[in-house]
């Protein structure tokens, strides 16, 4: 009776040592995969992180782009403001001086009619001034805006170039 009990035992203690054997090998794989996982999740959280203040560092870039052109659309502005200043200044001279000839032509007058079309021509010549300097205050606030514009533009073309250049 003890001839199988023997190679029983030695079979049970085979099974069993297989079987703690195997669990433990189990719970170790487990901890290296937890490991992994662990490393993983850390990897992606630095990589998103670093996302992250990349695009934040291209939103602040962008940002100051748009304040400078901010800036130089109200420093053209404010010479706008001050070249209209200066040219209402200019037409109140203008009519002061025209109104002044005006006044000598008729009072020199002789009947011929000299004065009068003197004068017509002082007020046309104002006119077509005025009208030029209109104008051309138009163009140039249109150009300024064109280029304020377009340098901010290309200030932000070149930072996103940049920035996908430097980027892996």
């Amino acid at each position: 009776m003890t001839g199988w009990l023997i190679p029983a035992l030695a079979a049970g203690a085979v099974i069993v040592a297989g079987a703690v054997g195997y669990n433990l090998g189990g719970q170790s794989a487990r901890a290296q995969l937890q490991t992994w996982r662990a490393q993983a999740e850390q990897a992606a959280s630095a990589a998103q992180a670093r996302e992250r203040q990349i695009e934040t560092q291209r939103n602040d870039d962008a940002q100051k782009i748009i304040d400078d052109a901010q800036k130089q659309r109200n420093e053209a502005l404010a010479h706008a403001v001050a070249a209209d200043k200066s040219a209402d200044g200019l037409r109140q001279r203008l009519a002061a001086l025209a109104s002044a000839y005006q006044a000598s032509i008729a009072t020199a007058a002789t009947g011929t009619g000299a004065g009068i079309n003197g004068t017509d021509a002082i007020h046309m010549l104002s006119d077509v001034l005025e009208r030029v300097e209109r104008d051309g205050r138009s163009v140039a606030g249109y150009a300024d805006q064109l280029k304020i514009t377009g340098s901010a533009c290309e200030r932000q073309y070149d930072a996103v170039r940049e920035a996908g250049q430097a980027s892996p």
